[in-house]
């Protein structure tokens, strides 16, 4: 008998835990931008996290690139937010997300690059699957899957009395530029606004955001995160790029040279075809335009221990003058660089 009760107390034990289990899990799953959890909503299974929250995570607004425009469609209101630690420029003027306006178009910029915007109870907010680059495993009960609701920190539930609605589409512009394919870089370790997913549970979504000094791994190889020029200020301008710098990955091809990055170094393959490239003249530019995509500054180190100071737009790599002119490293590939020209040794 005393055997049976101790059986009975036991099993009695080990339901009420597992209801305490799916209770727990019903009401924890959660969202963390760093390790720190976040109010989020849910809507048809999708996740969306407030844009405001981003600023707890290493984020500013960019007011000097923020603006407000009046088109023919009405006003539209330029939102860009840069990570503090890979922003170009040393001095930075910060910023406020605006308070939402009737009839007005809102576009944000993270990182460099547009994102689609939403809009719930006069809040912004961005699709939390575009942020880390791949769908969130979250679902959602079947008693509140077509409903809108708000979670908070703690996972409490609330739904709420309007939908979520998107307000501008995913372009994938660059700030004030071209738009970025989504194969342009090719990120295998992280999204086009360098987030990533460091836990993705049907509980639990943990978003990483990536710093300066991490790797990066593109279809052309891997190098660290240092900065990412783009928009009117923190971009490069064409005159810079036509006086301090080469494009160099023009000049490796027609020169017979192939290269790849590996952690930060420049690997060269290929001993060159003996050609002759001069320096070509440019025409002098009355208005002076902003490259039109998203550039990633990077030091690449060369097999010697040389360094090149370099920008990467996803297709071309261009290298500064100064640094390909102090280098010898082209000697071990048949020529000389001086001014410009690229001569064959003799």
């Amino acid at each position: 008998m005393k055997r049976s009760l101790v059986f009975l107390a036991t099993a009695c034990a080990l339901c009420v835990a597992w209801v305490l289990c799916k209770g727990m899990q019903a009401d924890t799953r959660t969202v963390e931008i760093e390790g720190e959890a976040i109010p989020y909503i849910c809507q048809n299974e999708k996740v969306y996290v407030y844009l405001k929250d981003l600023l707890d995570s290493g984020f500013f607004v960019d007011a000097a690139e923020s603006r407000t425009l009046e088109t023919r469609s009405g006003m539209v209101s330029e939102i860009v937010l840069w990570q503090e630690d890979i922003y170009p420029k040393e001095d930075k003027k910060i910023g406020n997300i605006p308070h939402m306006q009737n009839g007005w178009k809102y576009e944000v910029y993270i990182n460099g690059l547009q994102i689609g915007t939403y809009a719930c109870q006069g809040e912004l907010l961005v699709d939390a699957e575009e942020l880390i680059g791949q769908p969130v495993s979250f679902k959602e009960d079947a008693s509140i899957s077509e409903k809108t609701v708000l979670y908070d920190q703690n996972g409490n539930e609330e739904v709420l009395p309007e939908n979520l609605e998107q307000i501008t589409k995913t372009n994938r512009n660059s700030v004030h530029g071209n738009p970025e394919a989504p194969n342009r870089f090719s990120f295998e370790n992280c999204s086009q606004y360098l987030m990533r997913a460091e836990k993705n549970t049907a509980h639990r979504l943990g978003i990483d955001v990536l710093q300066k000094g991490d790797i990066l791994k593109t279809k052309k190889g891997s190098f660290p995160l240092e900065e990412v020029k783009a928009g009117e200020c923190a971009g490069v301008s064409i005159l810079t790029m036509q006086e301090e710098y080469t494009e160099l990955s023009s000049m490796l091809n027609e020169l017979g040279i192939s290269y790849s990055f590996n952690n930060g170094k420049l690997e060269l393959r290929g001993k060159g075809n003996g050609k002759t490239i001069n320096q070509k003249s440019t025409d002098a530019m009355g208005t002076i335009p902003q490259y039109p995509y998203r550039m990633f500054a990077m030091t690449l180190e060369l097999s010697n221990g040389d360094k090149l100071d370099c920008l990467y737009d996803g297709e071309k790599l261009f290298a500064a003058n100064n640094d390909l002119e102090q280098t010898d490293i082209w000697k071990e590939y048949g020529y000389v660089y001086e001014n410009g020209n690229w001569t064959p040794l003799k």
